[in-house]
């Protein structure tokens, strides 16, 4: 003979099957099974008053326990039910008179709430850093390397990503990208270099990405034809396949597989900045959220 016990976490229908050898929990496409003369403890936690756990130690070996741990929303009578059930067949395992702290140690588990509480913040931070690390690496590169568009576009690789790169700007197949504030205009252009035997009919193998500039000032930068910048080619960094797509969409210009974007940086590169601000601020913001969750813990 067998109990079935259902109820809903989030918005999932748990259903727990008690029968005289074994708790079955089916809990979305898992389902976890622990045998009942192996059960060593049992113990009920409330997180907050969203939602119940119920952990079930059972031993696996000489000292050794696993935990199923079955969640619900609070209030599911189909929980209750399943606890009680429990407690009535294993009351000597009941953990539930026991403080939290104590009853985790003696069930060799892990509090998820605390260990999110840590590793939540952590996983942030290192993401940030992650999403930054091409920041970093522009930023630690103290050198500066000059080299021709040519050069770059045949493979030669420099000894620093800041560059003062050598070539013509492509005034024939520019993009783009206008920007109006306060009734003046000015734009983002990403420049073809090229050096004097180039043709439309060759691949675009460098790309300059400026700041916003007006025309005149895009006209003043192009007669210079040398160009503080840093190449963009650090991990996932390079030509979006958006822009690259436009040069064949718009001029019919191939672009290369192993085309290089270098973003026009005449007084050099504020990575490490943006980098350090970034990272900063993440972990100052996940530290405030760490110490109201534990001021709230404590106030419950």
């Amino acid at each position: 003979m067998s109990d079935t016990f259902s109820f809903s976490y989030l918005v999932v229908t748990v259903t727990a099957t008690l029968d005289g050898t074994s708790l079955a929990v089916k809990q979305g496409l898992r389902t976890q099974k622990a045998p009942l003369d192996a059960v060593q403890f049992l113990y009920v936690k409330a997180h907050q008053d969203r939602f119940r756990e119920l952990i079930v130690a059972y031993e696996v070996g000489p000292q050794k326990l696993k935990h199923l741990r079955v969640f619900s929303n609070t209030g599911e009578a189909g929980f209750t039910r399943l606890v009680e059930a429990l407690v009535a067949l294993k009351p000597a395992a009941d953990l539930r008179a026991v403080p939290e702290d104590e009853a985790f140690k003696r069930m060799k588990a892990v509090n998820t709430e605390k260990a999110a509480l840590v590793a939540v913040p952590l996983i942030v931070v290192a993401a940030m850093a992650g999403f930054v690390a091409p920041m970093l690496l522009h930023g630690l590169d103290k050198g500066r390397a000059e080299i021709t568009a040519a050069a770059l576009a045949g493979g030669e690789r420099p000894a620093s990503r800041n560059l003062v790169l050598r070539g013509g700007l492509d005034f024939a197949h520019v993009i783009q990208e206008d920007t109006t504030s306060n009734g003046s205009t000015s734009s983002r252009y990403l420049f073809p270099v090229v050096d004097e035997q180039w043709a439309a009919d060759h691949p675009i193998a460098v790309v300059l990405e400026t700041g916003l500039l007006t025309p005149r000032e895009a006209q003043e930068l192009a007669r210079e034809g040398r160009y503080r910048c840093t190449l963009r080619d650090a991990l996932w960094e390079g030509l979006t396949s958006e822009r690259a797509g436009y040069f064949k969409r718009e001029y019919g210009v191939e672009v290369s597989a192993n085309v290089k974007l270098c973003e026009h940086a005449p007084n050099g590169s504020d990575d490490l900045v943006l980098a350090g601000v970034s990272l900063g601020a993440t972990t100052v913001i996940m530290i405030v959220v760490m110490a109201i969750v534990v001021a709230r813990r404590r106030r419950t």
